[in-house]
This record gives C-alpha cells, sequence and structure tokens, in this order.
C-alpha cells in the first residue's frame, strides 16, 4: 500500500548541532572621535556579527563570512598651527658717526624658529633693537711723543 503523504525534503539534524542560526551583520556604530587634532588623523568604525554556529565540544565556527567589521578614515586632515618663535639676534652694528661721544648700534632678530604657520601666532615684542654706546674720541698724541 502506497502512502499519500507527499515526500519531505527535511533532513535529520547532527546530533552535535545545537544552533544554527542564519548569519547576520550589526548595524555599524558611529564613528570613533579623531585619533589626531589636526594634521591628519584616523577614525574607526565597527559592527559586529550577531550569530555563531554552535557545533559543541569546542567547535564553535564564527558565521560571518565575507562581511568587513572594521573601517577607518582619515580626519582632521588641516595643517596644525604653528607658532613663531625668535631666532638669535645678529651682532650689534658697527654705526660709524659720534655725537659727544656716542655711537648708535643696533641688532635684529627674525620670527623664524619657526616662522608661524597655519594660523598660528606671530612671535611676541620687537625684533629690532638700539642701543647708544659711549666712545671717546681718540686723543692726540704730541708728536713729542714719537706715535
Amino acid at each position: 500500500m502506497a502512502s499519500s503523504l507527499p515526500p519531505t525534503n527535511r533532513t535529520t539534524p547532527s546530533p552535535f548541532l545545537l544552533t544554527t542560526p542564519s548569519p547576520f551583520l550589526c548595524a555599524w556604530s558611529s564613528w570613533s572621535s579623531c585619533s589626531r587634532a589636526c594634521g591628519g588623523g584616523e577614525q574607526r568604525i565597527y559592527r559586529t556579527c550577531s550569530s555563531r554556529t554552535v557545533y559543541g565540544y569546542g567547535h564553535d565556527v564564527d558565521s560571518c563570512r565575507g562581511g568587513r567589521t572594521t573601517r577607518k578614515r582619515r580626519c582632521n586632515t588641516h595643517c596644525c598651527p604653528v607658532n613663531g618663535n625668535w631666532g638669535q639676534w645678529t651682532h650689534w652694528s658697527n654705526s660709524h658717526g659720534s655725537h659727544h661721544g656716542y655711537r648708535q648700534q643696533s641688532r635684529t632678530r627674525y620670527c623664524n624658529h619657526p616662522a608661524p604657520s597655519c594660523g598660528g601666532r606671530s612671535c611676541y615684542g620687537s625684533g629690532h633693537q638700539t642701543r647708544a654706546v659711549y666712545s671717546p674720541p681718540p686723543t692726540l698724541a704730541p708728536k713729542s711723543w714719537g706715535y
């Protein structure tokens, strides 16, 4: 006598297979904060697999295959501000001319150690100095001294 029930496509599960959920990836997390405030940093975003196929006996298998779980991108790529700093003073000048025995000398320094860039502050103060130096006129020795 033939059975009137339709054939079934079901197979008997393995005795070691405990669960077989269908794998899928979770939504992406928010981007992490940038690793640098300027000059080029990196941000990361993550997602995790929401299911595993558990076989038992220490043979669990991560069922998320082919899906990326980490992404990264560059951030804060603008240049970092650099504040200016004074370089060394030049030597005092050898100025000529005298007014009642005083000469004026000057020296200069430049805001280039380093120079300000990317919106950094310029050097504070002056890059130029002057001073009066007393320089008595030479005495004229009488010819009788042999000079």
